[in-house]
């Protein structure tokens, strides 16, 4: 038997650091690590279309959450919200950034807490069809802006 941290090494080792799929080019994809009783966390990633028309996020889901969906945090006088967006596009050549304090997927309802090292697969839902990943769960990389 592989001990869990070998075999968490060995898929992270497998994924790889971009996701090309059709015009949409997925980099730097992580989720954060959350506390075992947590039920929420973030998705963070960029896009990149490499294609010559527009592309369309309309949805997102990922495993392990009850519901996944597109937020953007915003900023009004000294509160900030967060609030759902419909829908992401992404003009062509152009590159489209979620991290934290602006746009992000939010995952709410998790089965359980996500640790460094987990993954999760995460599927956009595009106007070309859906498109999945391996995504890895991590530690927040810088403080919130």
């Amino acid at each position: 038997m592989i001990p869990r941290l070998s075999a968490v090494v060995l898929v992270l080792i497998s994924l790889p650091i971009r996701a090309q799929v059709d015009d949409l080019l997925v980099e730097d994809a992580w989720i954060r690590a959350m506390p075992p009783s947590a039920t929420m966390s973030a998705a963070y990633l960029e896009l990149v279309n490499t294609g010559t028309r527009p592309l369309t996020i309309t949805g997102v889901s990922a495993e392990g959450v009850a519901e996944a969906s597109l937020h953007e945090t915003r900023r009004e006088g000294d509160s900030i919200r967060m609030q759902a967006v419909a829908a992401l596009t992404v003009a062509p050549g152009a590159r489209l950034e979620l991290a934290p304090g602006g746009r992000h997927i939010m995952l709410m309802g998790l089965e359980r807490g996500l640790a460094d090292g987990d993954v999760l697969r995460l599927c956009l839902e595009t106007d070309a069809g859906e498109h999945c990943a391996a995504v890895p769960v991590i530690s927040m990389r810088e403080p919130m802006p």
